[in-house]
């Protein structure tokens, strides 16, 4: 009896003390960091569904898909990601069809903001004065602008018309150069924004330019896609693609190539020029007058490459497999000198890149 009068009190006295006394805080949970590697951007599935991030760590060879869900409690992107860059600490994920831009830590990918209210936006540059700079085509396709906004507010400080299709774009000497891919219609120039006075002039180059590059001696390079109307041969907007050399704001240099070659990049040197050619990559020095006979793959892999990406840190070219376009796709790794080096899994249509 004294035993259970006993085991009575003590638990009440254990009962009345885990009640009064306040449950210990669990311990934060430690993001996961996402530090040098590749970060692949899946564009998803056309109007579909959305689109991704998929990232690659090149220590310790792991692949992980889907980061940004991951990172936000299972959120979506949207319809379809575009692009990516890290700028100072902030991920800028564009995402085409949803008209937005998505901010998230440059490491952990949490979600820090937005910025909203675009038309069909494709890339975003630093202007290195608390600044970026977006492209976008405008929701027509065809009105395309840049936005200039505030990285710290994410607020649109001004749209700047350019020309049909804001595409990629590059800094220099206080100028933004802006290639106009023509959208949904046709364009033939470079705007070139003046950031003391958001000024615009216009530089003609070749049909629907969507690609410029810095090389090592200053110059610029452009490289249209040209355009082919299937249903006219005799349109007189018909003009094949075209990679040319602006020396002063002039054209020095210029090749024809295959209309819808694209997806110019250049090594960190300066020195090589790389692109998609009938869906192959091409890589071209920039003191040369034509591309090589041959692919970097010399056409075995059998593979019409979608998209076209460089690592900086090891050189290598990236190379986006699709597939079927609604199958999950691959990235194939490849030395300049034609060498596979391996394949990384992806998201359904892998489309662009940031490595680090």
């Amino acid at each position: 009896m004294k035993k259970l009068f006993l085991y009575a009190v003590v638990l009440f006295a254990v009962t009345l003390f885990s009640c009064n006394r306040k449950p210990e805080p669990l311990p934060p949970v430690e993001a996961v960091k996402y530090g040098q590697g590749i970060f692949i951007v899946n564009e998803g599935p056309f109007q579909t569904g959305t689109g991704t991030l998929t990232f690659y760590d090149r220590d310790t060879k792991v692949v992980t898909e889907d980061v940004f869900m991951r990172a936000n409690d299972g959120k979506e992107l949207g319809n379809i990601a575009q692009s990516m860059n890290v700028i100072d600490d902030k991920a800028y994920i564009v995402v085409n069809n949803a008209g937005k831009v998505v901010v998230a830590d440059g490491e952990t990918l949490e979600e820090r903001g937005e910025i909203s209210g675009l038309g069909q936006p494709r890339y975003v540059v630093d202007l290195g004065d608390g600044r970026v700079a977006v492209s976008q085509w405008g929701a027509d396709g065809l009105s395309g602008s840049v936005a200039i906004v505030n990285a710290g507010s994410l607020a649109v400080e001004a749209a700047i018309a350019t020309g049909a299709g804001a595409e990629g774009m590059l800094l220099k000497d206080g100028k933004l150069y802006v290639a106009n891919s023509g959208g949904y219609g046709v364009d033939s120039t470079v705007a070139v924004i003046d950031l003391t006075d958001n000024s615009v002039s216009h530089l003609v180059v070749g049909r629907n330019p969507s690609g410029i590059v810095e090389d090592a001696n200053g110059n610029l390079w452009v490289l249209c896609s040209g355009f082919s109307d299937w249903n006219d041969p005799n349109n007189p907007l018909n003009a094949p693609g075209k990679l040319l050399r602006l020396e002063n704001g002039q054209e020095a240099f210029s090749i024809d190539l295959p209309v819808y070659s694209g997806d110019l990049n250049i090594s960190e040197d300066g020195n090589i020029l790389y692109l998609l050619v009938n869906s192959e990559p091409y890589g071209m020095h920039i003191d040369s007058t034509a591309l090589p006979s041959e692919s970097i793959t010399h056409g075995q892999q059998g593979i019409f490459y979608y998209s076209l990406g460089l690592d900086p840190v090891t050189g290598h070219l990236l190379l986006g497999n699709a597939k079927d376009y609604i199958s999950t796709g691959e990235v194939d790794v490849f030395q300049d000198d034609g060498v596979k080096v391996e394949t990384i899994s992806a998201g359904i249509i892998p489309g662009g890149y940031f490595a680090r």
